[in-house]
């Protein structure tokens, strides 16, 4: 009940937010792009999706959105004065966000997302068929780009499901909630529990061709950073997401192992299935 009135106070928040975006000008360049305060889109990349059932109307539309969720991702993360300081056009449009759509999975790249102390302008592809249909992974992907720099991949993709859940419940990651996902498929998904909260990301593993495992690694690591978020607060998630989650970190963060952690998540699980 507390986490559903917490999320209910994001969404009215973001709600004035996205109405306060709404009086910002987005403006058409000389070279053919859409420039609103954080985000740019070539007009051939709008071109290139079937907007008939989506809920933009035009391109101002879809930035305006845009905008709005990297304001308030970056607030609920505390990363304002990077945002700042980094996604900004005082040196040209080029550094700010390139929102881009293709027929491949959805990806983000540069920002924060690629490990280095240099700024890299960072890009976002959108699948062109979840556009169409309204599956809007955006906050997903635009967590990768704002947030910290995370050695565990399982960390990455458990924040950023999260980040989407939080911001667009209406599109929320899974169909079915990511706990029960973990629940049901318990028995195959041990080698996916191997890896989270690890450095070690077996991405020949984790980044499975199969749908199927593709889905169960993402719920997995969404369900146990909500756990550890739920438990301990944001705050200690990122400082546990920013570490090299050995041994050590695990004990001043958790007060216990990585192996006790990851007992406990699951006993949580179990609760919740009762």
């Amino acid at each position: 009940m507390k986490k559903l009135i917490v999320i209910l106070i994001i969404i009215i928040i973001s709600a004035f937010t996205f109405l306060s975006f709404s009086t910002r000008e987005i403006i058409l360049n000389e070279d053919g792009y859409y420039v609103s305060e954080y985000a740019y889109m070539h007009k051939d990349e709008w071109a290139s999706v079937n907007w008939d059932n989506s809920i933009y109307a035009s391109p101002v539309d879809y930035l305006t959105h845009v905008d709005s969720l990297v304001e308030d991702i970056s607030s609920y993360l505390e990363e304002d004065d990077w945002l700042r300081e980094n996604v900004s056009d005082k040196e040209g449009y080029e550094n700010l966000i390139e929102m881009k759509f293709h027929n491949n999975n959805s990806q983000a790249s540069g920002g924060r997302y690629d490990e280095g102390q240099a700024y890299i302008p960072p890009v976002v592809n959108i699948n062109i068929k979840r556009a169409e249909n309204n599956v809007l992974n955006v906050a997903h992907e635009l967590t990768h780009v704002l947030a910290p720099y995370a050695l565990s991949k399982t960390l990455s993709e458990g924040l950023a499901c999260h980040i989407q859940d939080t911001f667009t419940p209406e599109s929320p990651s899974f169909i079915s909630d990511a706990n029960h996902i973990v629940s049901e498929t318990l028995k195959d998904g041990q080698y996916i529990i191997d890896y989270l909260g690890s450095t070690e990301n077996g991405k020949n593993k984790l980044y499975a061709s199969d749908r199927n495992e593709l889905l169960m690694y993402y719920a997995y690591s969404q369900s146990f950073s909500e756990y550890i978020i739920e438990t301990y607060g944001l705050k200690t998630f990122m400082t546990f997401y920013q570490s090299e989650c050995k041994a050590q970190d695990y004990m001043t963060l958790f007060n216990m192992t990585r192996d006790e952690l990851i007992a406990t998540w699951l006993d949580h699980l179990d609760l919740r299935k009762d």
